[in-house]
């Protein structure tokens, strides 16, 4: 369909009108809840989303997440791309592009200084080549199987099969997993939280400058992410120690025909192995207790975090997410956030984790 249509800022009165859009886009339905929660109520209180309206209504948009990131020590404000729309009615007229040049001079004029996304194969060309994102790396996907069985079963439909592959494998994944995990465990107490408090923003503050370029987890972000969702559910543990918090580790469950469960965010200090290791375990420990026969993670390719879940067992397996980003104002140099080296990033900061 050719028709005119307008880009405008959208507001908070847009929710319902949006919702009809990601149901028409990516057939599925998403809570008015959930959008007030990101769009309205998130950990900036900042709304930066453009959308392109016509006498039906919305039809397209494309949408920043603001979020306050570490850059070489600042906190500035930042920004994720997500959930870029168009009606399947409105596509190949430029809107899209035309919608995401609107949105990052929206961007600029709240104060935003960067921004990251992850995308898919049909945005990619446009964000590279017409919207000036820089590749960054690959936040690759590490899996670790718990029962092999129904992941054979899955993929081969035969029970039968299943039962001897799925034996078989996990002999091998038993004795990789006792060859690579000799760090000794670290003195802390493994605790589940329902809370951030200061202890976190002491922590983000030790480590932060471990990570050049990252979303600011302070403890109202980490809140708002995490225990606030409307409609995902999170388990936190983290391990104390004298009163203090040495790193934390945040869980998610989903159930399906293979039941997975997620590492969703972690941090802790990178020279602490053992401490990270004693959490990892008890991530895995918890989630256990659902039952999932997977278990993800989502890390960068040159993370140092990647030997400590190399030791746990898992592998590098599955489709893994681009990262690209765009500085957003003048004195944010090209070159600094387009050095993989400098990113910490894990699967909470993308939007669907």
């Amino acid at each position: 369909m050719t028709a005119s249509w307008r880009s405008r800022p959208a507001t908070k009165d847009d929710g319902a009108a949006i919702a009809r859009l990601f149901e028409a886009v990516f057939n599925e339905k998403q809570p008015i809840s959930h959008w007030r929660w990101k769009y309205v109520d998130n950990a900036t209180k900042m709304m930066c989303t453009v959308v392109a309206e016509d006498s039906q209504g919305i039809v397209g948009q494309c949408a920043l997440l603001p979020t306050w990131m570490n850059l070489r020590g600042l906190r500035v404000l930042g920004a994720q791309r997500v959930d870029s729309m168009v009606h399947p009615d409105y596509r190949h007229q430029g809107m899209f592009a035309a919608l995401a040049k609107d949105c990052y001079a929206l961007a600029g004029a709240q104060g935003i200084k960067l921004m990251y996304h992850f995308p898919n194969e049909q945005s990619l060309p446009v964000s590279v080549k017409e919207l000036g994102s820089d590749y960054v790396g690959e936040l690759v996907q590490l899996v670790k199987v718990l029962n092999p069985r129904a992941v054979i079963q899955h993929r081969l439909r035969s029970a039968h099969i299943a039962s001897i592959g799925g034996k078989c494998l996990q002999f091998l994944l038993a004795l990789r997993e006792s060859r690579d995990r000799p760090i000794q465990p670290e003195p802390f107490a493994i605790t589940k939280i329902t809370r951030f408090d200061d202890r976190f923003d002491r922590l983000w503050l030790t480590v932060k400058d471990r990570f050049p370029i990252a979303v600011w987890k302070d403890s109202s972000y980490l809140n708002w992410r995490y225990l606030s969702c409307p409609d995902r559910e999170y388990s936190v543990l983290a391990g104390e120690s004298q009163g203090d918090v040495a790193g934390f580790i945040v869980l998610r469950f989903e159930e399906g025909p293979i039941k997975r469960g997620y590492i969703v965010d972690y941090l802790f200090a990178p020279e602490k192995p053992a401490a990270a290791s004693r959490l990892i375990q008890a991530g895995l420990d918890h989630l256990k207790e659902r039952g999932p026969d997977i278990v993800l993670c989502r890390i960068l390719q040159d993370s140092p975090y990647r030997a400590l879940y190399k030791r746990q067992g898992f592998l590098k397996r599955g489709e893994h997410l681009r990262l690209l980003a765009r500085p957003l104002a003048s004195d944010v140099d090209p070159s600094t956030i387009s050095d993989l080296k400098e990113w910490h990033v894990v699967a909470g900061d993308v939007d669907v984790f």
